[in-house]
């Protein structure tokens, strides 16, 4: 649907593509004061009329142009824009048919009556697109100030004394040249629907870039403005001459008082932030549990949502009861904050962790499917979209490297090659399951040392009909590689070292190692590679783990290993490496 009263989008009778765009640029870069950024020119036609990019070089191909080329077209029509395309920033400035020469800086030319007679009434935007434009440039600002401010209180308890008297409040704010900057193209993109610019620049030669000092002057008692208006009295911004800071009644013992600040529009955002969490880490993540820093990297949408404020904060503060946060909890660890979902409900019975569902036959069916975990498996299992993806690579390097190929003794025997693979590291199962979904090995093992996960992993087999396939065993594996056989697939999925592998400090030479209880990887794979070889390994490993130095450990003279790297990919959060042992 248009965002406009009266938008120039729709074709009219004998409208052509050509005279469609003339309209409608013509109109954009009247907004902006009769000159803006060729590239901005996109982004103005896809906010104010959900024109996709797709549609809008559809019509550039219709045109007379005859190509998906704005720039093209601009130049095609030098009687309506000057626009040089030698000069960077690419700049498009609108020429007035009334003007007898384009270099000509007298103010008195009726530059404003040009744009005004292309902004009439039928372009308004609707005041409810200009409230919302309003209220993104406010709350972006709030967010930059909210982050300054949670940053300042993390520098205050980690480098100030608890004797040295510091109080928040003294803080004077920021300057407001430079907090325009940081929300300059959200004031922009207001300011441009309230014809704001063709009032304060005679002609389109006197516009200034956005962004530059020119214009911050042009624009700074609008963004004064904005800040004091944008939520009436209920502000949270303070304007002192030229600082501008959160409201001091919004701050209480060096953190925002969160009670004092929950205005209409604030609640409304913080639901917005319960229902991302919610959707994030109950639907999406996987798993049960994910920790904050985490999500807000994998999710930058979220991080924009979360606009600055510390979530911790308002969950183990706030006093007033909002009905948030119904299906995700959150504690502390360490430096980190760990989200962990309510649904499905767990119980802990005999260190493992049942799924409760409601008592429908559906229902029932869809938790009887989830994996059964204790409070190790809960944060180290192998989701199955990632578990399909490395088996899936796996495979393909068994194919690679016609691994499973029939060799001449066994033609001679009449006999097939069995694609064996084993699971080293079975923990619940998670990347077991994986394996025998794939539904291309004929013999699958699972060797896991601990006897109560080894039961939690025959079970998830048996509950998703892969127990007759599986075969577990509750065994150190690292003692029975010799008796394993070559010829086939082997994983390992190693110990991290919990929530804080990241913070483990680095042993031998500056160099983190991982073990297999008191083995090393790079033994157990020299291991492997004598009693096993031909075979392929694949190994889990963390995303910060430095596989070159695991490889340069393996090719030292002293193991006498030959092997080739097939493949080292990067998915979602961790590493998986791909080697074959010759």
């Amino acid at each position: 649907m248009p965002r406009l009263q009266h938008t120039p989008l729709c074709k009219q009778n004998g409208d052509s593509a050509t005279s469609l765009l003339l309209r409608l640029l013509t109109v954009e870069i009247a907004r902006d004061g009769g000159a803006c950024l060729v590239t901005r020119l996109k982004e103005y036609v896809k906010d104010l009329y959900n024109l996709s990019g797709k549609r809008f070089n559809a019509l550039l191909v219709e045109s007379n142009v005859g190509k998906s080329k704005l720039m093209t077209f601009l130049e095609n029509h030098c009687t309506v824009f000057d626009v040089d395309r030698n000069k960077e920033p690419h700049w498009v400035t609108l020429i007035d048919p009334n003007e007898k020469s384009l270099s000509t800086t007298d103010d008195s030319n009726g530059g404003n009556t040009f744009l005004r007679d292309i902004l009439t009434s039928d372009t308004d935007i609707d005041i409810d697109i200009q409230m919302d434009l309003k209220s993104k440039a406010y709350h972006k600002a709030l967010y930059v100030l909210r982050k300054r401010h949670a940053r300042m209180v993390r520098r205050h308890e980690a480098n100030i004394a608890p004797t040295r008297d510091y109080n928040l409040h003294d803080d004077l704010g920021v300057n407001d040249h430079w907090l325009l900057r940081q929300c300059c193209w959200e004031v922009h993109a207001y300011l441009r629907t309230t014809k704001f610019y063709p009032d304060v620049y005679p002609t389109p030669l006197h516009v200034k870039m956005v962004g530059s000092r020119d214009w911050e002057i042009i624009a700074m008692p609008k963004f004064h403005e904005l800040l004091s208006t944008a939520s009436g009295d209920s502000s949270n911004i303070e304007i002192s001459n030229d600082k501008i800071r959160i409201r001091h009644g919004q701050v209480r013992n060096g953190v925002v008082d969160i009670d004092t600040i929950l205005d209409e529009e604030e609640i409304r955002a913080l639901t917005e932030i319960d229902r991302a969490l919610t959707e994030l880490v109950v639907h999406k993540d996987g798993g049960h549990q994910v920790s904050l820093s985490l999500l807000l990297h994998r999710h930058p949408s979220f991080r924009k949502l979360l606009g600055g404020r510390d979530l911790w904060k308002f969950y183990s503060t706030c006093t007033v009861d909002l009905g948030l946060f119904q299906n995700v909890s959150m504690f502390r660890l360490d430096d980190d904050v760990i989200l962990r979902s309510k649904r499905p409900k767990t119980f802990v019975t005999d260190k493992s962790i049942v799924l409760e569902g409601d008592g429908t036959e559906e229902t029932s069916l869809q938790w009887k499917k989830r994996m059964k975990v204790d409070e190790e498996g809960l944060f180290s299992v192998t989701n199955r979209k990632w578990g399909r993806v490395m088996a899936n690579f796996l495979i393909r390097a068994c194919d690679t490297t016609r691994l499973f190929d029939d060799d001449l003794s066994s033609v001679k025997q009449n006999e097939k090659q069995i694609r064996t693979v084993i699971d080293l590291t079975a923990s619940v199962g998670g990347m077991t399951l994986a394996l025998a979904k794939a539904n291309y090995f004929d013999r699958i093992e699972a060797y896991e040392i601990d006897k109560t996960r080894a039961a939690l992993c025959e079970q998830n087999m048996r509950e998703h009909g892969y127990g007759e396939v599986v075969q577990v065993f509750n065994k150190d594996s690292i003692e029975i590689v010799p008796t394993l056989p070559r010829n086939i697939c082997i994983v390992i999925d190693p110990p991290w070292g919990g929530y804080n592998y990241k913070k483990i400090k680095k042993e031998t030479n500056g160099r983190s190692m991982i073990r297999l209880g008191e083995t090393s990887l790079e033994d157990v794979l020299e291991r492997i590679a004598h009693h096993n070889a031909p075979c392929l390994v694949g190994l889990r490993l963390p995303v910060n783990y430095v596989v070159d130095d695991l490889l340069s450990c393996l090719s030292e003279a002293r193991r006498n290993i030959s092997f080739n790297v097939i493949s080292i990919r990067k998915i979602g959060v961790q590493l998986f490496v791909v080697l074959h042992f010759t």
